[in-house]
């Protein structure tokens, strides 16, 4: 569930520090392995199957989280200025003052990183051996939901330019709606689990063609038209 940025200066850095905490707990898991003594190094090829997966698996799990991470931390140190108001909840993005040129910047690169979340998520699935289970198939969609709710924050925060504001909407509804059927998964019954894999495919197809729209519709016109 997206939810918008206060841009005030005290939750911005408490925002910032969280983000880091998180980014840098992903980065760990992504790079973490068993430690070996030196003089009892196994060889390679020694090492169960299920074990080198799992540390792939775990590789692509903290990359997912990562990417999106990193760019919601950018934002965070450049901040969109806030509007001034009663108080009241933050207008929606496309309500508010002009975006600017970072703004434009902020929602480009987001959207790339989603992209590329997306496709690391996919990738989790090629790597899996044998048939997946709930277990294998959480720890490939969980890390994946985090990116889809951090990129919806970021887009629901910062101002969409009015070219934009249709596919932005679309990008938006898709993304928290594909985050809620995704956190299904924890407790999923086994029964359904292939449906539920069909489903994540057939969402991440349609994401990935909204996300399309929303960059060419990000793009600045050429010059002289």
């Amino acid at each position: 569930m997206s939810t918008a940025l206060d841009d005030t200066p005290g939750q911005t850095e408490g925002n910032l520090d969280a983000v880091w905490e998180r980014m840098e707990a992903g980065v760990r898991r992504a790079h973490e392995r068993p430690h070996t003594p030196a003089t009892a190094r196994p060889d390679d090829s020694l090492v169960a199957p299920d074990r080198r997966f799992s540390t792939a698996l775990v590789g692509v799990a903290g990359i997912i989280v990562v990417i999106v991470m990193a760019t919601l931390v950018a934002h965070l140190l450049h901040p969109t200025p806030a509007v001034s108001g009663s108080g009241s909840a933050p207008a929606p993005a496309t309500h508010r003052a002009a975006p600017s040129a970072v703004d434009r910047e902020h929602l480009e690169t987001a959207t790339d990183d989603a992209v590329s979340a997306t496709t690391a998520m996919r990738t989790g699935f090629t790597v899996l051996k044998g048939i997946p289970t709930v277990a294998t198939t959480a720890a490939i969609i969980n890390p994946y939901v985090d990116s889809l709710q951090l990129y919806g924050t970021l887009l629901g925060a910062t101002p969409v330019p009015s070219s934009a504001s249709a596919p932005a909407r679309t990008v938006s509804t898709d993304v928290r709606e594909d985050a809620t059927y995704l956190e299904a998964i924890n407790g999923l019954a086994s029964a359904n689990l292939g449906a539920f894999i069909d489903g994540v495919f057939t969402r991440a197809t349609a994401l990935e063609t909204a996300t399309g729209a929303l960059e060419n519709a990000l793009r600045p016109p050429p010059i002289g038209s």
